[in-house]
Protein backbone atom coordinates (compact mmCIF):
# COMPACT_ATOMS: atom_id res chain seq x y z
CA UNK A 1 0.00 0.00 0.00
CA UNK A 2 2.57 2.22 0.52
CA UNK A 3 4.66 1.96 -2.18
CA UNK A 4 1.97 2.04 -4.23
CA UNK A 5 0.47 5.05 -2.49
CA UNK A 6 4.19 6.88 -3.02
CA UNK A 7 4.36 6.35 -6.68
CA UNK A 8 1.30 7.88 -7.44
CA UNK A 9 1.05 11.40 -9.00
CA UNK A 10 1.50 14.33 -6.68
CA UNK A 11 1.38 12.24 -3.51
CA UNK A 12 3.53 14.35 -0.78
CA UNK A 13 3.43 11.04 1.75
CA UNK A 14 2.60 8.21 3.76
CA UNK A 15 2.54 8.13 7.32
CA UNK A 16 1.80 4.60 9.19
CA UNK A 17 0.78 5.55 12.93
CA UNK A 18 0.79 2.42 15.24
CA UNK A 19 -0.87 1.85 18.37
CA UNK A 20 0.08 2.52 21.63
CA UNK A 21 1.35 0.03 23.85
CA UNK A 22 -2.24 -0.06 25.40
CA UNK A 23 -4.10 0.54 22.37
CA UNK A 24 -5.55 -2.15 20.23
CA UNK A 25 -3.84 -4.04 17.27
CA UNK A 26 -5.18 -1.29 15.27
CA UNK A 27 -2.50 0.74 12.80
CA UNK A 28 -3.77 3.86 10.69
CA UNK A 29 -2.00 5.04 7.11
CA UNK A 30 -2.51 8.89 6.51
CA UNK A 31 -2.27 9.75 2.73
CA UNK A 32 -1.28 12.88 2.07
CA UNK A 33 -1.53 14.78 -1.55
CA UNK A 34 -1.19 18.01 -3.46
CA UNK A 35 -4.64 18.27 -3.93
CA UNK A 36 -7.95 16.96 -3.99
CA UNK A 37 -7.84 15.95 -8.06
CA UNK A 38 -4.76 14.05 -7.02
CA UNK A 39 -6.13 12.16 -4.23
CA UNK A 40 -9.35 11.54 -6.00
CA UNK A 41 -7.38 9.79 -8.83
CA UNK A 42 -5.66 7.64 -6.23
CA UNK A 43 -8.49 6.40 -4.43
CA UNK A 44 -10.12 5.75 -7.97
CA UNK A 45 -7.47 3.85 -9.00
CA UNK A 46 -7.24 0.48 -10.31
CA UNK A 47 -4.44 -0.73 -8.16
CA UNK A 48 -6.04 0.91 -4.60
CA UNK A 49 -9.41 -1.23 -5.52
CA UNK A 50 -7.24 -4.08 -6.14
CA UNK A 51 -4.86 -3.49 -2.33
CA UNK A 52 -8.38 -2.89 -0.61
CA UNK A 53 -9.89 -6.22 -2.29
CA UNK A 54 -6.86 -7.92 -0.77
CA UNK A 55 -6.65 -6.28 2.68
CA UNK A 56 -10.40 -6.96 3.05
CA UNK A 57 -9.35 -10.38 4.31
CA UNK A 58 -7.59 -9.14 7.74
CA UNK A 59 -8.24 -5.26 8.19
CA UNK A 60 -11.18 -3.02 8.30
CA UNK A 61 -11.39 0.11 5.70
CA UNK A 62 -11.76 3.61 8.00
CA UNK A 63 -11.83 7.30 5.90
CA UNK A 64 -11.09 10.23 7.57
CA UNK A 65 -10.40 13.42 6.08
CA UNK A 66 -8.54 16.53 6.99
CA UNK A 67 -7.70 19.15 4.89
CA UNK A 68 -7.36 22.28 7.32
CA UNK A 69 -5.61 22.92 10.57
CA UNK A 70 -6.60 19.95 11.87
CA UNK A 71 -4.75 17.81 9.39
CA UNK A 72 -1.31 19.24 11.69
CA UNK A 73 -2.99 17.55 15.07
CA UNK A 74 -2.36 13.47 15.46
CA UNK A 75 -5.66 11.67 14.03
CA UNK A 76 -7.16 9.37 17.04
CA UNK A 77 -8.48 5.94 17.14
CA UNK A 78 -12.27 4.86 15.98
CA UNK A 79 -13.47 5.72 18.68
CA UNK A 80 -12.15 9.00 19.50
CA UNK A 81 -13.48 12.63 18.25
CA UNK A 82 -11.77 12.74 14.34
CA UNK A 83 -10.07 15.74 15.73
CA UNK A 84 -10.00 18.13 18.64
CA UNK A 85 -12.12 20.84 19.41
CA UNK A 86 -11.17 24.34 17.33
CA UNK A 87 -10.87 26.40 20.34
CA UNK A 88 -8.39 23.49 21.61
CA UNK A 89 -6.28 24.00 18.31
CA UNK A 90 -6.51 27.61 18.02
CA UNK A 91 -5.13 28.12 21.28
CA UNK A 92 -2.51 25.55 21.16
CA UNK A 93 -1.23 26.88 17.63
CA UNK A 94 -1.47 30.87 18.87
CA UNK A 95 1.03 29.83 22.16
CA UNK A 96 3.09 27.68 19.95
CA UNK A 97 3.55 30.38 17.26
CA UNK A 98 3.54 33.48 19.92
CA UNK A 99 6.70 31.41 21.60
CA UNK A 100 8.23 30.74 17.98
CA UNK A 101 7.76 34.47 16.59
CA UNK A 102 9.29 35.48 20.19
CA UNK A 103 12.72 33.68 19.91
CA UNK A 104 13.08 33.67 15.64
CA UNK A 105 12.52 37.29 14.93
CA UNK A 106 15.44 38.27 17.76
CA UNK A 107 17.43 36.06 16.21
CA UNK A 108 16.72 36.87 12.45
CA UNK A 109 17.30 40.69 13.66
CA UNK A 110 20.84 39.64 15.19
CA UNK A 111 22.07 37.58 12.09
CA UNK A 112 20.27 38.82 9.01
CA UNK A 113 21.97 42.06 7.00
CA UNK A 114 19.84 45.30 7.97
CA UNK A 115 19.62 45.38 4.44
CA UNK A 116 17.06 42.58 4.00
CA UNK A 117 13.63 44.01 3.74
CA UNK A 118 10.87 43.66 6.38
CA UNK A 119 9.38 41.21 3.05
CA UNK A 120 12.36 39.12 2.57
CA UNK A 121 12.44 38.75 6.71
CA UNK A 122 8.89 37.72 6.80
CA UNK A 123 8.75 35.31 4.35
CA UNK A 124 11.89 33.33 6.29
CA UNK A 125 10.15 33.91 9.64
CA UNK A 126 6.93 32.30 8.13
CA UNK A 127 9.13 29.50 6.28
CA UNK A 128 10.63 28.70 9.33
CA UNK A 129 7.42 28.58 11.10
CA UNK A 130 5.72 26.94 9.00
CA UNK A 131 8.58 23.94 8.73
CA UNK A 132 9.12 23.76 12.58
CA UNK A 133 5.44 23.70 13.24
CA UNK A 134 5.06 20.94 10.63
CA UNK A 135 7.66 18.34 11.23
CA UNK A 136 8.98 18.96 15.17
CA UNK A 137 6.69 21.25 17.14
CA UNK A 138 2.67 20.34 16.37
CA UNK A 139 3.55 16.79 16.22
CA UNK A 140 5.50 16.29 19.85
CA UNK A 141 3.06 18.81 21.04
CA UNK A 142 0.11 17.09 19.99
CA UNK A 143 1.56 13.24 21.42
CA UNK A 144 2.20 15.34 24.58
CA UNK A 145 -0.97 17.43 25.30
CA UNK A 146 -3.54 14.58 23.49
CA UNK A 147 -5.28 13.79 26.66
CA UNK A 148 -5.98 17.07 26.84
CA UNK A 149 -6.56 17.99 23.15
CA UNK A 150 -9.32 14.45 22.59
CA UNK A 151 -10.76 15.32 26.14
CA UNK A 152 -14.62 15.07 26.15
CA UNK A 153 -16.32 16.15 29.01
CA UNK A 154 -18.70 13.06 30.32
CA UNK A 155 -22.01 13.68 29.49
CA UNK A 156 -24.91 13.29 32.50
Amino acid sequence: MITAAEAAPNNLGVVVLSPEASASNVFSFVHRFADEASLAAWEHSDTLRSLLTEAEAFSTLHRQVATGMEAWFTLSGPSSPAVPPRWKMALLTFVIVYALTAIIIPIERAVLPETWSFFATNILTNALIALLLTYLILPATTKLLHPWLYHQPRSS
